[in-house]
């Protein structure tokens, strides 16, 4: 009957661990769910962002051409301009790209097509003024094979000539 008894004792002793692992496994299967609902509930609203991409690129692929015939004139001419001048200019030059049937964004702005989001906030960081002009201004130095004729309202060049800011600046503009 001992006998008996501590066998009994070991199967209970056994189905006790057993379901303590079991249980275990429900807790982090419990967690994986929940972690997998919060992936798929993420990737719902990626998907919904990744359309919107899918959008923009098609469009900016479809205005490429006008945007880069705008752009490379501003780059080549609107340096010595001052911002309502280059703003003008460019309202001019997207009408005549028009008239010439080839497709292009609106008003596309050096900023917006040649402009790289990250680069320009590293640019402001180092201390560049974040205005249009000066962000213009910075994509014709980094962006022209000569060096460009420009204004600089702010002196920022002038002040900032010597600084590591400024090196950093160019630096980064690669």
């Amino acid at each position: 009957v001992e006998e008996r008894v501590k066998e009994l004792k070991r199967k209970l002793d056994a189905t006790q661990s057993k379901a303590r692992e079991l249980e275990e496994q429900e807790r982090d299967t419990q967690k994986k769910l929940e972690r997998a609902a919060k992936l798929v509930g993420g990737l719902g609203s990626e998907k919904t962002r990744w359309e919107a991409l899918c959008l923009t690129l098609d469009q900016g692929q479809t205005n490429l051409v006008g945007n880069m015939i705008v752009c490379s004139g501003a780059i080549a001419y609107q340096g010595p301009f001052t911002a309502p001048y280059r703003a003008k200019l460019n309202a001019a030059w997207v009408d005549k790209v028009k008239t010439l049937g080839i497709a292009s964004d609106a008003l596309p702005t050096v900023g917006n097509v040649l402009g790289d989001p990250v680069t320009i906030r590293e640019w402001g960081i180092c201390g560049l003024p974040l205005d249009t002009l000066s962000v213009e201004n910075a994509i014709f130095v980094t962006r022209s094979r000569r060096w460009p004729l420009m204004i600089d309202p702010q002196v920022y060049s002038a002040t900032k000539q010597h600084t590591p800011s400024c090196a950093q600046l160019c630096a980064t503009a690669g």
